[in-house]
Order: structure tokens, then C-alpha cells, then sequence
């Protein structure tokens, strides 16, 4: 996760492949997220879709670990917490573009690494 302004930055890498992003807002998710104040660890719901069919290959709930759990929960409330202006989110957005690469900002970035599961 990386922030910008008003913009957060999901990150994330399968296997060998290359670091992709995804920017979000709380206040363009419908409905709104539900920010607990558990000091818990959050669970990612991960579902991978195999790309020629549009079929679920594979789900899987990540446990987080604890401090990047609470960096999650304390972007969340801080973004929450700003006016939304959209232009200024857009902006943000394209000024990191114009930066980085998602590998780049992945090193700029709070990361998570998850253990890849054997399904043999």
C-alpha cells in the first residue's frame, strides 16, 4: 500500500510475475467501508480468476500481519476523514503515474509478503 494526497495505491505481485496497482478511495466504495477499531489482524479475500474463461480458479483468505493491518486501518481513516474532491484525487493519481512504475512504488511502499501455497 502506498499513499498519495488523497489516493491509495493497492499493491500487489503473484508469483514471478510483475507488481500491479490499483488506486482507491474510501469515498468512492458503495457501500462504505466499515472501519473497525479492532487492533486485529485484517483478513484479505483473494479470488483468481483464470483469465481465458472468466471462471474462479482459486480463493483464498490472507491474514494480514498485525503492523501492516494497522498501516491499512490508519490510511483508511485518515482518507475517510479528508473532503473527497475528485479532481484532486484524479490529479494525485496521474502525478504518481508520471513518477512510477508499480515496481517502483512498491519500493516506496508498505509491503506484505504472503507465502505461496503447494496445491499439488
Amino acid at each position: 500500500m502506498a499513499t498519495s494526497g488523497p489516493a491509495l495505491f493497492c499493491l500487489w505481485r503473484f508469483w514471478r510475475f510483475d507488481w500491479a496497482d490499483c488506486p482507491y478511495s474510501v469515498h468512492l466504495q458503495t457501500p462504505a467501508p466499515v472501519l473497525s477499531e479492532s487492533l486485529g489482524r485484517l483478513v484479505l479475500d483473494l479470488v483468481l480468476i483464470e483469465a481465458r474463461t472468466g471462471r474462479i480458479a482459486t480463493t483464498r483468505a490472507v491474514e494480514l500481519a498485525a503492523d501492516v493491518s494497522q498501516a491499512i486501518r490508519t490510511a483508511l481513516r485518515a482518507q475517510a476523514a479528508m473532503a473527497f474532491d475528485e479532481p484532486s484525487f484524479d490529479s494525485a493519481i496521474q502525478r504518481v503515474y508520471a513518477q512510477y512504475e508499480p515496481a517502483g512504488l512498491a519500493d516506496r511502499s508498505l509491503t506484505c509478503e504472503i507465502p505461496p501455497v503447494d496445491d499439488r
